[in-house]
């Protein structure tokens, strides 16, 4: 996981910095956490660096052990830089990084991987050269101190990530350079989304029919909101998929088949996505005579290519 290119580097670190400052290392709600297997909350401490807050809600969504395994292998797999060799290069050196702050950077009974030291080291490896400070360091212009407590300076290229111990006890906290910097750390943070996909699982539906008038009815199409996959837009600030909705409808005296398709576009901000409920509802009005059908209900995401189908029989009376 070497990293040649500084540029990169740099806009990578800034978007984890972001994390760091505007977060301070929060969770979410541990609710779901704690009913969860042993082993299946050793893995999401694990990877609480990494993982994005679309896989967070749909690991937490599985109700079997058989699907989280699944999702266990694919995160890996998503992540691994070679995929025809046996070995998964990013998981091998998240481990190895993981190990080495633990041995460290270990802050009392916090773990070393967990503290603002080895979060950086997680994420950015070694750094090319380490300073330490025990007085005062200086702003660029040199008017006045950043602080007058013990400094660790580590330089990436030329970046520096600055690390104070406030408390004199061995607990460096990482410190932002400027209000300037926080600024910018925002604006980057929100232009570098992980471009993850949400879900590799098809789309589950559920249908309903109710009758509005004679030989009308209104056909709901509830779908979890867990099993949609979403794109991110350019700038990273809204998830957009486009659901498209076919209807093959085969009346049972004639046999004559009858085909509506409609698009439906779904344009959500991570917020919305947050605050929505648990399901998104499709409403398609049809107009049928009298009789007994079968309906075929094909639902296709235009994020994955990925179809699902659900076939139901039912009767249009007077």
């Amino acid at each position: 996981m070497q990293i040649k290119n500084r540029n990169i580097l740099f806009v990578i670190f800034l978007f984890f910095l972001t994390t760091l400052i505007l977060t301070n290392g929060c969770n979410s709600s541990g609710i779901l956490v704690k009913s969860l297997p042993e082993n299946d909350k050793i893995f999401l401490n694990e990877v609480s660096l990494i993982i994005t807050k679309q896989e967070r809600k749909k690991f937490l969504s599985l109700t079997n052990q058989k699907d989280r395994e699944i999702f266990k292998k694919e995160f890996w797999e998503k992540r691994d830089p070679d995929p025809g060799t046996e070995e998964n290069e990013f998981k091998t050196e998240y481990y190895n990084r993981m190990r080495y702050a633990n041995k460290y950077f270990r802050n009392g009974k916090k773990s070393g991987w967990k503290t603002d030291r080895g979060r950086i080291y997680m994420i950015l490896g070694p750094p090319s050269q380490r300073r330490f400070y025990q007085g005062k360091i200086y702003s660029r212009s040199g008017e006045r101190p950043l602080d007058s407590y013990p400094h660790i300076v580590w330089l990436y290229g030329n970046f520096p990530v600055i690390f104070v111990d406030y408390f004199q006890i061995n607990d460096f906290k990482i410190s932002p350079i400027s209000a300037r910097q926080i600024g910018m750390l925002n604006t980057v943070g929100i232009m570098l989304k992980p471009k993850v996909s949400r879900e590799k699982i098809p789309m589950d539906f559920n249908i309903k029919l109710n009758k509005k008038s004679k030989g009308k009815i209104l056909l709901s199409l509830t779908i979890p909101f867990s099993t949609i996959s979403f794109t991110p837009e350019e700038g990273g600030l809204y998830n957009t998929t486009t659901i498209g909705v076919t209807l093959k409808i085969v009346r049972m005296k004639t046999k004559k088949e009858i085909v509506k398709k409609r698009e439906f576009k779904i344009r959500l901000t991570e917020k919305d996505l947050d605050d929505m409920s648990d399901n998104y509802t499709i409403k398609f009005p049809i107009d049928l005579k009298q009789g007994k059908y079968v309906m075929t209900v094909i639902l296709k995401n235009h994020t994955d290519n990925k179809e699902t189908r659900k076939k139901i029989k039912f009767a249009i009376k007077n």
